[in-house]
Protein backbone atom coordinates (compact mmCIF):
# COMPACT_ATOMS: atom_id res chain seq x y z
CA UNK A 1 0.00 0.00 0.00
CA UNK A 2 1.15 3.57 -0.66
CA UNK A 3 0.37 6.35 1.73
CA UNK A 4 1.22 9.99 2.20
CA UNK A 5 3.08 10.96 5.39
CA UNK A 6 0.20 10.91 7.89
CA UNK A 7 -0.61 14.24 9.50
CA UNK A 8 -3.25 13.16 11.97
CA UNK A 9 -4.05 10.08 14.10
CA UNK A 10 -6.91 8.96 11.84
CA UNK A 11 -4.68 8.82 8.76
CA UNK A 12 -1.97 7.07 10.74
CA UNK A 13 -4.35 4.44 12.08
CA UNK A 14 -5.95 3.82 8.70
CA UNK A 15 -2.57 3.51 7.03
CA UNK A 16 -1.72 0.72 9.45
CA UNK A 17 -5.08 -1.10 9.43
CA UNK A 18 -5.61 -0.96 5.67
CA UNK A 19 -2.07 -1.71 4.56
CA UNK A 20 -3.15 -4.99 2.99
CA UNK A 21 -4.66 -3.28 -0.06
CA UNK A 22 -1.93 -2.48 -2.62
CA UNK A 23 -4.23 -0.32 -4.77
CA UNK A 24 -5.35 1.92 -1.91
CA UNK A 25 -3.97 5.44 -1.55
CA UNK A 26 -4.71 7.17 1.76
CA UNK A 27 -4.63 10.97 1.52
CA UNK A 28 -4.82 13.46 4.35
CA UNK A 29 -6.96 16.37 3.14
CA UNK A 30 -5.71 18.58 5.98
CA UNK A 31 -2.17 18.45 4.59
CA UNK A 32 -1.53 21.61 2.53
CA UNK A 33 0.64 19.86 -0.07
CA UNK A 34 -1.89 17.07 -0.58
CA UNK A 35 -4.75 19.58 -0.73
CA UNK A 36 -2.89 21.61 -3.36
CA UNK A 37 -2.05 18.52 -5.43
CA UNK A 38 -5.65 17.36 -5.42
CA UNK A 39 -6.96 20.68 -6.74
CA UNK A 40 -4.16 21.76 -9.05
CA UNK A 41 -3.00 18.39 -10.39
CA UNK A 42 -5.73 15.89 -9.61
CA UNK A 43 -8.24 17.66 -11.85
CA UNK A 44 -5.88 18.26 -14.79
CA UNK A 45 -4.80 14.78 -15.89
CA UNK A 46 -5.91 11.16 -15.90
CA UNK A 47 -2.53 10.25 -14.37
CA UNK A 48 -1.72 13.04 -11.89
CA UNK A 49 0.99 12.96 -9.28
CA UNK A 50 -0.57 13.48 -5.87
CA UNK A 51 1.53 13.55 -2.71
CA UNK A 52 4.40 11.93 -4.58
CA UNK A 53 2.32 9.11 -6.06
CA UNK A 54 1.16 8.55 -9.63
CA UNK A 55 -2.60 8.01 -9.52
CA UNK A 56 -4.29 6.32 -12.52
CA UNK A 57 -7.88 7.56 -12.63
CA UNK A 58 -8.73 5.01 -15.31
CA UNK A 59 -7.62 2.01 -13.24
CA UNK A 60 -10.73 0.21 -12.00
CA UNK A 61 -8.73 -1.23 -9.11
CA UNK A 62 -7.50 2.17 -7.86
CA UNK A 63 -9.15 3.40 -4.66
CA UNK A 64 -8.35 6.79 -3.12
CA UNK A 65 -9.36 7.34 0.49
CA UNK A 66 -9.48 11.04 1.42
CA UNK A 67 -9.43 11.53 5.17
CA UNK A 68 -10.96 14.75 6.46
CA UNK A 69 -13.31 17.32 5.00
CA UNK A 70 -12.38 20.97 5.57
CA UNK A 71 -9.37 22.43 3.75
CA UNK A 72 -6.19 23.27 5.68
CA UNK A 73 -6.03 26.79 7.11
CA UNK A 74 -2.52 27.16 5.67
CA UNK A 75 -3.99 27.15 2.16
CA UNK A 76 -5.52 30.59 2.74
CA UNK A 77 -2.76 32.43 4.57
CA UNK A 78 -1.07 33.96 1.53
CA UNK A 79 -3.87 36.10 0.15
CA UNK A 80 -4.51 39.82 -0.34
CA UNK A 81 -5.84 41.61 2.71
CA UNK A 82 -9.08 42.46 0.88
CA UNK A 83 -10.03 38.77 0.77
CA UNK A 84 -9.95 38.38 4.54
CA UNK A 85 -13.38 37.49 5.84
CA UNK A 86 -14.49 35.79 2.63
CA UNK A 87 -15.51 32.19 3.22
CA UNK A 88 -13.52 30.03 0.80
CA UNK A 89 -13.51 26.98 3.05
CA UNK A 90 -17.09 25.82 2.41
CA UNK A 91 -16.44 25.78 -1.34
CA UNK A 92 -13.21 23.81 -1.15
CA UNK A 93 -14.09 20.86 1.08
CA UNK A 94 -13.24 17.27 0.20
CA UNK A 95 -16.86 16.83 -0.90
CA UNK A 96 -16.51 19.70 -3.40
CA UNK A 97 -13.28 18.22 -4.71
CA UNK A 98 -14.91 14.81 -5.20
CA UNK A 99 -17.78 16.41 -7.12
CA UNK A 100 -15.33 18.42 -9.25
CA UNK A 101 -13.33 15.24 -9.95
CA UNK A 102 -16.44 13.42 -11.11
CA UNK A 103 -17.36 16.32 -13.39
CA UNK A 104 -13.86 16.53 -14.87
CA UNK A 105 -13.56 12.78 -15.41
CA UNK A 106 -17.09 11.36 -15.74
CA UNK A 107 -15.74 8.17 -17.32
CA UNK A 108 -12.95 7.53 -14.79
CA UNK A 109 -12.97 3.97 -13.44
CA UNK A 110 -11.18 4.63 -10.15
CA UNK A 111 -13.14 5.08 -6.94
CA UNK A 112 -12.94 7.92 -4.39
CA UNK A 113 -14.00 7.48 -0.77
CA UNK A 114 -14.31 10.59 1.42
CA UNK A 115 -14.08 9.89 5.13
CA UNK A 116 -15.50 12.80 7.13
CA UNK A 117 -14.71 12.60 10.84
CA UNK A 118 -17.31 13.40 13.48
CA UNK A 119 -15.53 16.69 14.22
CA UNK A 120 -16.11 17.71 10.61
CA UNK A 121 -19.59 16.50 9.82
CA UNK A 122 -20.86 18.44 6.80
CA UNK A 123 -19.84 22.07 6.84
CA UNK A 124 -22.27 24.36 5.03
CA UNK A 125 -25.13 23.66 2.69
CA UNK A 126 -22.83 22.81 -0.24
CA UNK A 127 -21.10 19.91 1.49
CA UNK A 128 -24.41 18.77 2.95
CA UNK A 129 -26.09 18.74 -0.47
CA UNK A 130 -23.17 16.89 -2.03
CA UNK A 131 -23.08 14.33 0.77
CA UNK A 132 -26.76 13.64 0.12
CA UNK A 133 -26.10 13.11 -3.59
CA UNK A 134 -23.13 10.83 -2.93
CA UNK A 135 -25.20 8.68 -0.56
CA UNK A 136 -28.27 8.43 -2.82
CA UNK A 137 -29.20 5.45 -5.02
CA UNK A 138 -31.34 5.17 -8.11
CA UNK A 139 -34.43 2.99 -8.55
CA UNK A 140 -32.28 -0.08 -9.30
CA UNK A 141 -30.24 0.34 -6.12
CA UNK A 142 -27.08 1.60 -7.87
CA UNK A 143 -25.27 4.70 -6.54
CA UNK A 144 -26.62 7.91 -8.02
CA UNK A 145 -23.04 9.23 -8.31
CA UNK A 146 -20.98 6.15 -9.21
CA UNK A 147 -17.38 6.05 -8.13
CA UNK A 148 -17.76 8.24 -5.03
CA UNK A 149 -18.61 7.24 -1.47
CA UNK A 150 -19.12 9.73 1.37
CA UNK A 151 -18.80 8.32 4.88
CA UNK A 152 -19.39 10.26 8.08
CA UNK A 153 -17.68 8.63 11.08
CA UNK A 154 -18.32 5.03 9.97
CA UNK A 155 -17.35 1.94 11.90
CA UNK A 156 -14.18 0.22 10.72
CA UNK A 157 -16.33 -2.61 9.36
CA UNK A 158 -18.40 -0.25 7.21
CA UNK A 159 -15.28 1.56 6.02
CA UNK A 160 -13.61 -1.67 4.97
CA UNK A 161 -16.76 -2.80 3.19
CA UNK A 162 -16.85 0.48 1.28
CA UNK A 163 -13.17 0.30 0.34
CA UNK A 164 -13.43 -3.31 -0.78
CA UNK A 165 -16.82 -3.03 -2.44
CA UNK A 166 -16.91 -4.72 -5.82
CA UNK A 167 -19.65 -3.06 -7.81
CA UNK A 168 -18.09 -4.09 -11.09
CA UNK A 169 -16.95 -1.50 -13.56
CA UNK A 170 -17.73 2.03 -12.40
CA UNK A 171 -20.46 3.40 -14.65
CA UNK A 172 -20.44 6.93 -16.02
CA UNK A 173 -22.92 9.27 -14.29
CA UNK A 174 -25.98 10.20 -16.31
CA UNK A 175 -26.19 13.73 -17.79
CA UNK A 176 -28.89 14.54 -15.24
CA UNK A 177 -26.63 13.58 -12.33
CA UNK A 178 -23.71 15.56 -13.75
CA UNK A 179 -26.00 18.57 -14.13
CA UNK A 180 -27.05 18.21 -10.48
CA UNK A 181 -23.42 18.19 -9.34
CA UNK A 182 -22.57 21.16 -11.54
CA UNK A 183 -25.56 23.17 -10.38
CA UNK A 184 -24.84 22.47 -6.71
CA UNK A 185 -21.24 23.66 -7.00
CA UNK A 186 -22.00 26.67 -9.19
CA UNK A 187 -24.96 27.86 -7.14
CA UNK A 188 -22.78 27.75 -4.05
CA UNK A 189 -20.20 29.97 -5.76
CA UNK A 190 -22.62 32.53 -7.18
CA UNK A 191 -25.22 32.87 -4.43
CA UNK A 192 -25.20 35.42 -1.59
CA UNK A 193 -24.29 38.39 -3.80
CA UNK A 194 -25.74 40.74 -1.22
CA UNK A 195 -22.92 39.87 1.18
CA UNK A 196 -19.84 42.02 0.62
CA UNK A 197 -17.67 39.22 1.99
CA UNK A 198 -18.88 36.52 -0.39
CA UNK A 199 -17.07 34.42 -2.97
CA UNK A 200 -19.59 35.55 -5.60
CA UNK A 201 -18.29 39.11 -5.27
CA UNK A 202 -14.72 38.13 -6.16
CA UNK A 203 -15.40 35.33 -8.63
CA UNK A 204 -15.61 37.73 -11.58
CA UNK A 205 -12.21 39.19 -10.75
CA UNK A 206 -10.67 35.74 -10.45
CA UNK A 207 -12.15 34.57 -13.75
CA UNK A 208 -11.10 37.73 -15.60
CA UNK A 209 -7.60 37.60 -14.12
CA UNK A 210 -7.24 34.07 -15.45
CA UNK A 211 -7.79 35.40 -18.97
CA UNK A 212 -4.92 37.87 -18.89
CA UNK A 213 -2.46 35.94 -16.71
CA UNK A 214 -1.50 36.68 -13.16
CA UNK A 215 2.09 37.75 -13.90
CA UNK A 216 4.12 38.21 -10.72
CA UNK A 217 1.14 38.96 -8.53
CA UNK A 218 1.47 35.92 -6.28
CA UNK A 219 5.18 35.29 -6.57
CA UNK A 220 4.46 31.81 -7.94
CA UNK A 221 2.55 30.76 -4.81
CA UNK A 222 -0.85 29.09 -5.10
CA UNK A 223 -3.76 30.49 -3.14
CA UNK A 224 -7.55 30.57 -3.18
CA UNK A 225 -7.68 31.94 -6.73
CA UNK A 226 -6.06 28.83 -8.17
CA UNK A 227 -8.27 26.43 -6.25
CA UNK A 228 -11.46 28.32 -7.08
CA UNK A 229 -10.48 28.48 -10.75
CA UNK A 230 -9.98 24.71 -10.74
CA UNK A 231 -13.48 24.37 -9.28
CA UNK A 232 -14.93 26.78 -11.87
CA UNK A 233 -13.20 24.88 -14.64
CA UNK A 234 -14.76 21.64 -13.41
CA UNK A 235 -18.14 23.37 -13.59
CA UNK A 236 -17.52 24.00 -17.28
CA UNK A 237 -16.66 27.71 -17.27
CA UNK A 238 -13.93 27.31 -19.88
CA UNK A 239 -15.63 24.57 -21.88
CA UNK A 240 -15.37 24.72 -25.68
CA UNK A 241 -12.95 27.64 -25.70
CA UNK A 242 -9.29 27.13 -26.52
CA UNK A 243 -8.48 30.77 -25.74
CA UNK A 244 -10.51 31.21 -22.59
CA UNK A 245 -7.85 29.93 -20.23
CA UNK A 246 -4.29 31.19 -20.13
CA UNK A 247 -1.95 28.23 -20.42
CA UNK A 248 1.14 30.03 -19.16
CA UNK A 249 0.28 30.72 -15.55
CA UNK A 250 3.12 33.21 -15.20
CA UNK A 251 2.51 34.92 -18.53
CA UNK A 252 0.31 37.89 -19.36
CA UNK A 253 -2.10 38.78 -22.13
CA UNK A 254 -2.75 42.42 -22.98
CA UNK A 255 -6.35 43.26 -23.90
CA UNK A 256 -5.65 46.51 -25.76
CA UNK A 257 -3.83 47.20 -29.01
CA UNK A 258 -0.49 49.03 -29.37
CA UNK A 259 -2.12 52.30 -30.43
CA UNK A 260 -4.24 52.53 -27.27
CA UNK A 261 -1.40 51.39 -25.05
CA UNK A 262 0.91 54.07 -26.43
CA UNK A 263 -1.56 56.71 -25.21
CA UNK A 264 -2.76 55.04 -22.01
CA UNK A 265 0.65 54.77 -20.41
CA UNK A 266 -0.39 54.47 -16.75
CA UNK A 267 -3.36 53.82 -14.49
CA UNK A 268 -4.56 54.52 -10.94
CA UNK A 269 -7.08 52.22 -9.27
CA UNK A 270 -9.30 53.24 -6.35
CA UNK A 271 -11.14 50.12 -5.25
CA UNK A 272 -11.65 48.44 -1.90
CA UNK A 273 -10.53 45.23 -3.62
CA UNK A 274 -7.65 46.82 -5.49
CA UNK A 275 -5.30 44.02 -4.44
CA UNK A 276 -7.53 41.61 -6.34
CA UNK A 277 -8.67 43.66 -9.34
CA UNK A 278 -5.20 45.10 -9.83
CA UNK A 279 -4.05 41.70 -11.10
CA UNK A 280 -6.52 41.93 -13.97
CA UNK A 281 -5.88 45.59 -14.78
CA UNK A 282 -2.09 45.38 -14.76
CA UNK A 283 -2.08 42.57 -17.29
CA UNK A 284 -5.04 43.70 -19.39
CA UNK A 285 -3.38 47.11 -19.81
CA UNK A 286 0.02 45.58 -20.59
CA UNK A 287 1.65 46.90 -17.43
CA UNK A 288 2.98 43.55 -16.20
CA UNK A 289 6.74 43.09 -15.97
CA UNK A 290 8.44 42.77 -19.31
CA UNK A 291 8.64 44.71 -22.54
CA UNK A 292 5.65 46.59 -23.91
CA UNK A 293 4.63 46.77 -27.54
CA UNK A 294 7.41 49.24 -28.31
CA UNK A 295 10.04 46.95 -26.83
CA UNK A 296 10.68 49.24 -23.87
CA UNK A 297 10.97 47.62 -20.48
CA UNK A 298 8.42 48.83 -17.96
CA UNK A 299 6.97 47.19 -14.88
CA UNK A 300 3.59 47.53 -13.24
CA UNK A 301 5.31 49.20 -10.28
CA UNK A 302 6.07 52.15 -12.54
CA UNK A 303 2.85 52.21 -14.54
CA UNK A 304 0.18 51.21 -12.02
CA UNK A 305 -0.78 52.81 -8.69
CA UNK A 306 -3.26 51.56 -6.11
CA UNK A 307 -3.57 51.58 -2.34
CA UNK A 308 -1.00 49.39 -0.53
CA UNK A 309 -2.16 45.95 0.54
CA UNK A 310 -4.50 46.30 3.50
CA UNK A 311 -4.30 50.12 3.53
CA UNK A 312 -7.28 51.02 1.35
CA UNK A 313 -9.48 52.62 4.00
CA UNK A 314 -6.55 54.58 5.41
CA UNK A 315 -5.95 56.00 1.94
CA UNK A 316 -9.65 56.67 1.40
CA UNK A 317 -10.05 58.62 4.63
CA UNK A 318 -7.19 60.90 3.63
CA UNK A 319 -8.50 61.52 0.11
CA UNK A 320 -10.75 64.56 0.82
CA UNK A 321 -7.85 66.38 2.49
CA UNK A 322 -5.54 65.61 -0.44
CA UNK A 323 -8.15 66.85 -2.91
CA UNK A 324 -8.62 70.05 -0.94
CA UNK A 325 -4.86 70.59 -0.90
CA UNK A 326 -4.69 70.08 -4.66
CA UNK A 327 -7.54 72.55 -5.15
CA UNK A 328 -5.59 75.14 -3.21
CA UNK A 329 -2.45 74.57 -5.28
CA UNK A 330 -3.98 76.02 -8.43
CA UNK A 331 -2.58 73.18 -10.54
CA UNK A 332 -5.10 72.27 -13.29
CA UNK A 333 -3.92 68.65 -13.70
CA UNK A 334 -4.27 66.20 -10.86
CA UNK A 335 -1.42 63.72 -10.17
CA UNK A 336 -1.46 60.16 -8.91
CA UNK A 337 -0.05 61.30 -5.56
CA UNK A 338 -3.09 63.54 -5.09
CA UNK A 339 -5.26 60.43 -5.13
CA UNK A 340 -3.00 57.81 -3.52
CA UNK A 341 -0.47 59.19 -1.04
CA UNK A 342 3.25 58.65 -1.56
CA UNK A 343 5.85 59.20 -4.22
CA UNK A 344 4.89 57.57 -7.51
CA UNK A 345 6.58 57.42 -10.86
CA UNK A 346 3.13 57.89 -12.34
CA UNK A 347 2.57 61.64 -12.49
CA UNK A 348 -0.25 63.34 -14.38
CA UNK A 349 -0.73 61.13 -17.44
CA UNK A 350 -2.95 58.25 -16.34
CA UNK A 351 -6.44 56.79 -16.46
CA UNK A 352 -8.34 56.61 -13.18
CA UNK A 353 -10.30 53.39 -12.60
CA UNK A 354 -12.80 54.15 -9.86
CA UNK A 355 -15.08 51.72 -8.06
CA UNK A 356 -18.41 53.15 -6.90
CA UNK A 357 -19.08 51.04 -3.83
CA UNK A 358 -16.07 51.89 -1.71
CA UNK A 359 -17.67 50.92 1.60
CA UNK A 360 -19.16 47.52 2.50
CA UNK A 361 -22.90 47.44 3.00
CA UNK A 362 -24.09 47.60 6.61
CA UNK A 363 -27.82 47.02 6.35
CA UNK A 364 -29.75 50.29 6.18
CA UNK A 365 -27.26 52.35 8.15
CA UNK A 366 -23.84 53.84 7.47
CA UNK A 367 -20.71 53.40 9.47
CA UNK A 368 -19.18 56.39 11.27
CA UNK A 369 -16.20 56.02 8.92
CA UNK A 370 -18.45 56.28 5.88
CA UNK A 371 -20.41 59.22 7.28
CA UNK A 372 -17.20 61.11 8.08
CA UNK A 373 -15.80 60.47 4.61
CA UNK A 374 -18.83 61.94 2.84
CA UNK A 375 -18.97 64.85 5.26
CA UNK A 376 -15.34 65.77 4.48
CA UNK A 377 -15.88 65.10 0.77
CA UNK A 378 -18.84 67.49 0.81
CA UNK A 379 -16.69 70.13 2.51
CA UNK A 380 -14.18 69.80 -0.33
CA UNK A 381 -17.00 69.92 -2.90
CA UNK A 382 -18.37 73.19 -1.51
CA UNK A 383 -14.89 74.70 -1.76
CA UNK A 384 -14.71 73.45 -5.36
CA UNK A 385 -17.94 75.31 -6.27
CA UNK A 386 -16.10 78.60 -6.39
CA UNK A 387 -17.73 81.18 -8.70
CA UNK A 388 -14.30 82.07 -10.08
CA UNK A 389 -13.57 78.47 -11.14
CA UNK A 390 -14.57 77.11 -14.54
CA UNK A 391 -16.85 74.07 -14.15
CA UNK A 392 -17.50 72.95 -17.74
CA UNK A 393 -20.01 70.17 -17.03
CA UNK A 394 -22.46 72.24 -14.96
CA UNK A 395 -24.54 75.30 -15.73
CA UNK A 396 -25.67 77.66 -12.97
CA UNK A 397 -28.67 75.50 -12.14
CA UNK A 398 -26.51 72.37 -12.04
CA UNK A 399 -24.06 74.08 -9.68
CA UNK A 400 -26.89 75.18 -7.41
CA UNK A 401 -28.33 71.66 -7.31
CA UNK A 402 -24.91 70.23 -6.45
CA UNK A 403 -24.43 72.85 -3.74
CA UNK A 404 -27.75 71.89 -2.19
CA UNK A 405 -26.83 68.21 -2.46
CA UNK A 406 -23.52 68.73 -0.69
CA UNK A 407 -25.27 70.58 2.11
CA UNK A 408 -27.16 67.41 3.01
CA UNK A 409 -24.02 65.56 4.13
CA UNK A 410 -23.71 66.71 7.73
CA UNK A 411 -22.24 64.05 9.99
CA UNK A 412 -23.37 65.93 13.10
CA UNK A 413 -27.04 65.62 12.09
CA UNK A 414 -27.54 62.09 10.83
CA UNK A 415 -25.83 59.02 9.44
CA UNK A 416 -28.01 59.40 6.35
CA UNK A 417 -28.16 62.33 3.90
CA UNK A 418 -31.19 64.43 4.77
CA UNK A 419 -33.90 65.11 2.22
CA UNK A 420 -35.51 67.74 4.38
CA UNK A 421 -35.58 70.26 1.54
CA UNK A 422 -37.35 67.80 -0.75
CA UNK A 423 -34.20 67.33 -2.83
CA UNK A 424 -34.06 64.11 -4.84
CA UNK A 425 -30.40 63.25 -4.24
CA UNK A 426 -28.32 61.17 -6.62
CA UNK A 427 -26.86 58.06 -4.94
CA UNK A 428 -23.97 58.99 -2.68
CA UNK A 429 -21.74 56.49 -4.54
CA UNK A 430 -21.75 58.87 -7.52
CA UNK A 431 -20.51 61.92 -5.59
CA UNK A 432 -16.77 61.23 -5.65
CA UNK A 433 -16.47 60.68 -9.44
CA UNK A 434 -18.57 63.77 -10.18
CA UNK A 435 -16.41 65.96 -7.94
CA UNK A 436 -13.21 64.53 -9.44
CA UNK A 437 -14.56 65.24 -12.92
CA UNK A 438 -15.21 68.87 -11.97
CA UNK A 439 -11.83 69.16 -10.28
CA UNK A 440 -9.94 67.95 -13.37
CA UNK A 441 -12.15 67.76 -16.49
CA UNK A 442 -9.29 66.34 -18.57
CA UNK A 443 -8.72 63.28 -16.38
CA UNK A 444 -10.21 60.12 -17.95
CA UNK A 445 -12.29 58.41 -15.25
CA UNK A 446 -13.45 54.85 -15.97
CA UNK A 447 -16.24 53.74 -13.64
CA UNK A 448 -14.93 50.38 -12.48
CA UNK A 449 -17.96 48.87 -10.80
CA UNK A 450 -20.27 45.89 -11.13
CA UNK A 451 -23.43 47.95 -10.99
CA UNK A 452 -25.94 47.56 -13.80
CA UNK A 453 -28.45 49.98 -12.28
CA UNK A 454 -29.22 53.16 -14.18
CA UNK A 455 -29.56 55.24 -11.02
CA UNK A 456 -25.83 54.78 -10.47
CA UNK A 457 -24.81 55.68 -14.02
CA UNK A 458 -27.37 58.30 -15.10
CA UNK A 459 -25.80 61.06 -12.92
CA UNK A 460 -22.66 60.84 -15.11
CA UNK A 461 -24.35 61.59 -18.43
CA UNK A 462 -23.33 65.26 -18.52
CA UNK A 463 -19.73 64.63 -17.42
CA UNK A 464 -17.62 64.30 -20.55
CA UNK A 465 -14.59 62.64 -18.96
CA UNK A 466 -16.50 59.97 -17.00
CA UNK A 467 -16.66 56.68 -18.92
CA UNK A 468 -19.28 54.07 -18.02
CA UNK A 469 -18.72 51.58 -20.84
CA UNK A 470 -17.10 48.80 -18.79
CA UNK A 471 -18.75 46.99 -15.91
CA UNK A 472 -17.28 44.33 -13.71
CA UNK A 473 -18.91 40.97 -14.40
CA UNK A 474 -21.79 39.78 -12.27
CA UNK A 475 -21.30 36.02 -12.36
CA UNK A 476 -24.72 34.60 -11.67
CA UNK A 477 -25.78 32.76 -14.83
CA UNK A 478 -24.85 29.15 -15.43
CA UNK A 479 -21.41 28.54 -16.82
CA UNK A 480 -22.43 28.01 -20.43
CA UNK A 481 -22.92 31.82 -20.65
CA UNK A 482 -19.42 32.74 -19.48
CA UNK A 483 -17.66 32.63 -22.85
CA UNK A 484 -20.20 34.99 -24.42
CA UNK A 485 -19.96 37.20 -21.34
CA UNK A 486 -16.17 37.24 -21.63
CA UNK A 487 -16.30 38.39 -25.26
CA UNK A 488 -18.67 41.20 -24.32
CA UNK A 489 -16.47 42.23 -21.40
CA UNK A 490 -13.41 42.33 -23.64
CA UNK A 491 -15.20 44.52 -26.19
CA UNK A 492 -16.49 46.88 -23.49
CA UNK A 493 -13.03 47.13 -21.91
CA UNK A 494 -11.47 48.05 -25.26
CA UNK A 495 -14.23 50.61 -25.88
CA UNK A 496 -13.65 52.19 -22.45
CA UNK A 497 -9.92 52.46 -23.13
CA UNK A 498 -10.50 53.91 -26.60
CA UNK A 499 -12.60 56.67 -25.02
CA UNK A 500 -9.94 57.12 -22.34
CA UNK A 501 -7.26 57.49 -25.01
CA UNK A 502 -9.23 60.32 -26.65
CA UNK A 503 -9.49 62.16 -23.34
CA UNK A 504 -5.79 61.52 -22.68
CA UNK A 505 -4.85 62.98 -26.07
CA UNK A 506 -6.81 66.15 -25.31
CA UNK A 507 -5.19 66.30 -21.88
CA UNK A 508 -1.71 66.12 -23.43
CA UNK A 509 -2.51 68.97 -25.80
CA UNK A 510 -3.76 71.16 -22.96
CA UNK A 511 -0.71 70.33 -20.84
CA UNK A 512 1.53 71.67 -23.59
CA UNK A 513 0.15 75.17 -22.89
CA UNK A 514 1.26 75.10 -19.26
Amino acid sequence: MTTTPPMNPVSRALSFVLKGNPSLLVLDYADKGTFSDLWLKGLESYTPEIAGHQVPWNDEHEVVLIVGGPPPAEAFKEMPECLNGINFRDHLTAASWAAAWRLRFPGAKARVVVLASSSYGTVGSIAEALATLFSAHDATGLPLVPGISFLGSPSLEILCESLNADDGEVMEPTPTVLAMLRTTLWYGLTSDRGDHHAVSNVLGALLLSSQVGRGEAHGGRAWAEDYLLALAKACGVFANSDQAEVKNRQGSKCWINPQIQSVVSAAVLIDDMADLWGVFLRNALGFASGADFTGQDRTFRESFVSSPDGKFFDELQGLPARLKAFLGSGDPFIAASDLISGQHKVKKDFVLFLDLRLFPKRGLGRSDQQAMFFSELAEFGLALLNPDRNLPWLDELGQELLRNELGQYDVTVSHQPSNGAGLDLPPEETLLPRLLSLLDPTLPIVIFSSTHHSELTDPFRDYGNIITTFRKPVVTAMTRDWIATLEELHADFVSALEKSAKVMSARSILQSFY
